[in-house]
């Protein structure tokens, strides 16, 4: 089974990672090749800034363990150099401990990409009926065409029979 989470992600809540990050966030229907929706970050600062979306998923009931890849992520940056701009998933389990992942950091491509991330099916706590955080940080810098987009989540799981 999949959860699919297209932006604006369900119940997302958006923060800076301190004070001082300066940019702009928007949602847009940026992919219009593929029709997809996206957020997009900018900043107008010569040093890389940061910004976080995040947000809440629900186990399902049924649920028995993570496919092979368990999280698949759309990201597109406007350069391919990870100083001027990248994007980074984070995830937490259901008892609120952060999962190491692979393939979910520092994240560029100059076209539309998606990531196969695996890290939950090895380790972590996942409570039918409890909710996973899932966090994306969309990093940016005043570099002519550097911007991070993130795209579509999909969550992947196999259920148990009823």
């Amino acid at each position: 089974n999949t959860i699919f989470l297209s932006p604006g992600y369900p119940f997302a809540v958006y923060f800076a990672s301190g004070s001082s990050a300066i940019g702009q966030l928007y949602a847009s229907g940026g992919n219009l090749t593929n029709l997809e929706n996206n957020y997009t970050w900018t900043s107008t600062k010569s040093g890389i800034q940061d910004y976080w979306i995040s947000t809440r998923v629900k186990i399902p009931h049924d649920f028995s363990t993570w496919a092979a890849t368990p999280i698949q992520f759309r990201y597109k940056t406007g350069t391919s150099t990870a100083s001027q701009n990248h994007v980074t998933v984070k995830f937490f389990d259901t008892a609120g401990t952060e999962i190491a992942l692979t393939g979910g950091g520092g994240l560029t491509s100059t076209t539309w990409a998606t990531a196969g991330i695996t890290g939950p099916q090895g380790t972590g706590t996942y409570t039918p009926d409890s909710y996973i955080t899932v966090m994306v940080k969309l990093a940016s810098s005043s570099t002519a065409s550097a911007q991070a987009n993130a795209g579509y989540i999909n969550l992947n799981w196999r259920t148990v029979t009823p």
